[in-house]
């Protein structure tokens, strides 16, 4: 027979098991979305995304998918996708994740995507590129195969 002391664990670590996949799901969808728009900026030979239009349209229905399920509290769409953002889907005797959590998460994706965007922008392709190949041209670089 479980002690109550052992119940109280259960729920602790179940409470932790939601909570995390909900997390893990945020993070990894957010960072996608991150991904797919930093490494598409462009570059000497390539264009950026935002020259495609179709592409932009996805991106951004994806991306307003991606805040709704965030900025919404236990709605038809964090109960489709199991996020553990009401009580329908955490069920009897769990805390779903808090509002402050969710846009804490949400913040802090988005802020991560910018600060890529900014290195992307000005380190990887901007100024700092310049000055590299200025100083490194390729014919100063030896490699023997």
């Amino acid at each position: 027979q479980p002690t109550r002391k052992s119940t109280v664990h259960h729920t602790g670590l179940m409470q932790f098991y939601i909570h995390h996949r909900s997390t893990v799901f945020a993070i990894v969808s957010g960072g996608l979305l991150g991904a797919a728009l930093v490494l598409s900026l462009g570059g000497n030979f390539r264009r950026a995304i935002f020259h495609n239009y179709l592409l932009m349209l996805i991106f951004a229905v994806l991306f307003v998918f991606w805040v709704l399920l965030f900025v919404l509290s236990g709605g038809w769409l964090s109960d489709w996708l199991a996020f553990a953002s009401s009580q329908k889907i955490v069920g009897d005797g769990y805390e779903p994740m808090s509002e402050f959590y969710r846009l804490f998460l949400m913040f802090l994706i988005i802020g991560d995507v910018i600060v890529c965007l900014l290195v992307e922008k000005f380190i990887i392709l901007g100024p700092f590129s310049d000055w590299c190949r200025v100083q490194f041209p390729p014919q100063h670089i030896h490699i023997n195969v």
